[in-house]
């Protein structure tokens, strides 16, 4: 099955948007520290980033749900041929 232009664009989005977040709340964590006399914490808007990110991330579980359902699991109740169904059977031991 054929996924639409649109749910691809939204699960790129998805995926780029939790990469960028997740690169983001790493490099706060690590280089964007600051010290305000008790030693160093991490900046204010680290907090904010990591709420994008869960939200992002639950998002993009949504989507590859729907993924899931509706691309993955007709692919896989297809009947093989060719070279993908000697493949898969010697695999599985049959």
């Amino acid at each position: 099955m054929k996924l639409s232009k649109g749910f691809k664009a939204l699960l790129y989005a998805a995926c780029g948007a939790l990469y960028a977040t997740g690169v983001a709340v790493r490099l706060l964590a690590t280089r964007g520290l600051v010290d305000r006399g008790l030693g160093p914490e991490p900046m204010p808007a680290r907090t904010s980033i990591l709420i994008a990110h869960s939200v992002v991330g639950l998002a993009f579980l949504v989507l590859f749900g729907c993924l899931w359902s509706a691309h993955v699991e007709p692919g896989l109740r297809r009947k093989r041929s060719g070279a993908a169904d000697r493949f898969c059977s010697r695999r599985s031991g049959s």
